[in-house]
């Protein structure tokens, strides 16, 4: 046993590997030389939409909505409608973990052991693993290259045997018909004999069975495992002066004014609206540390105008206001005016 562990001392000391998990392996510090990037951003289309898109629109709303009576949808007065413009920047960063772990299988004759003698053993991060496809959340696994050692197995010491653990190694276990009382029926037990005792079936009354860590092989071989994976982190913002609940925006169709994709994006500096650059800062600045044991090796970020028409209604004695906003025209009423009640003839 000494010369096993010594043997696995020398061969796997480089990193403190948790046997029943993965160890995090930190990236190594490279600053990534930034490009400059150009700020060219697309116009956006702002069209105020007329009465009739607006009840079109409004009347498609109210159709899938089982609640809602066309009714007022129908009849209401627009007084008047106002347009502003909504924005969505979102900022993906497609990092990379990656992780190492002790592994053993049984030896196998017929496999080459790719031990140290065979080349000089890479570091987690030398290893080339690539995503098969970008911003997509995956994980991957791989052998890491010349980290086989074979070794005697630590449970048999190459005997290919262990003691069974059911009998305890003496190949004879308690009757189960008669529990071990040998008696049945103020007869002898027919199972045991009156013995009280019977060949165990789990070693075929051996006293022993096959070792189930080197599965009968006598020796092992260990290795390094390598566990890289790729995620995907988002992290978004809404700007917009509308009261229309914040996560409705992001799922409406409108213009994508920038998109850019790189190793390391910069922050927009040059945008008019002036709020939306603070945070393309701040969003950077936060995926610069948010990931210290992850790599960055992706990242893209997109800007994108979505109109919002506010309009004006009136119906019987009530007044108020409701958003049609997107490009495909979806409609936010919190406070529509009328509702069906179902009528329960029982009540009547």
């Amino acid at each position: 046993m000494e010369k096993t562990d010594n043997c696995l001392q020398n061969a796997l000391p480089i990193y403190d590997l948790d046997p029943s998990g993965y160890t995090t392996i930190p990236p190594p510090q490279e600053k990534k030389r930034k490009k400059t990037q150009k700020e060219e951003f697309s116009s956006s289309q702002v069209i105020l939409l007329t009465d009739a898109q607006i009840r079109a629109a409004l009347l498609d709303w109210v159709k899938r909505k089982s609640f809602r009576s066309p009714k007022a949808a129908k009849n209401m007065i627009l007084t008047g409608v106002s347009q502003e413009t909504a924005y969505y920047y979102i900022l993906e960063s497609f990092t990379e973990r990656r992780a190492i772990c002790n592994k053993y299988e049984p030896f196998d004759k017929k496999v080459c052991i790719d031990g140290p003698v065979k080349g000089e053993e890479l570091s987690p991060w030398e290893v080339p693993v690539f995503p098969s496809e970008m911003f997509c959340n995956q994980v991957q696994y791989m052998r890491i290259p010349h980290t086989d050692v074979l070794t005697q197995c630590p449970e048999c010491k190459e005997k290919k045997w262990a003691p069974c653990k059911i009998c305890h190694a003496s190949s004879k276990v308690r009757c189960p018909v008669c529990h071990g009382s040998g008696k049945s029926l103020k007869k002898n037990c027919w199972a045991c004999n009156g013995e009280r005792l019977v060949a165990c079936a789990t070693c075929m009354a051996l006293g022993r069975v096959c070792c189930e860590m080197c599965l009968g092989k006598g020796k092992v071989c260990y290795y390094k495992e390598l566990r890289v994976e790729y995620k995907r982190n988002v992290c978004d913002y809404v700007h917009m002066k509308a009261s229309i609940p914040r996560q409705l925006v992001p799922w409406a169709p409108g213009d994508v004014l920038y998109d850019s994709t790189a190793e390391s994006v910069q922050a927009l500096t040059t945008f008019p609206e002036e709020e939306v650059n603070k945070v393309s800062q701040e969003l950077l600045r936060h995926a610069s540390t948010a990931w210290p044991d992850c790599q960055i090796i992706q990242q893209r970020h997109i800007l994108k105008s979505i109109p919002i028409n506010r309009v004006l209604y009136q119906w019987k004695n009530t007044s108020g206001s409701f958003f049609v906003y997107g490009s495909s025209n979806y409609v936010y009423f919190a406070d529509y005016p009328q509702n069906k009640f179902l009528k329960c003839p029982l009540c009547f």
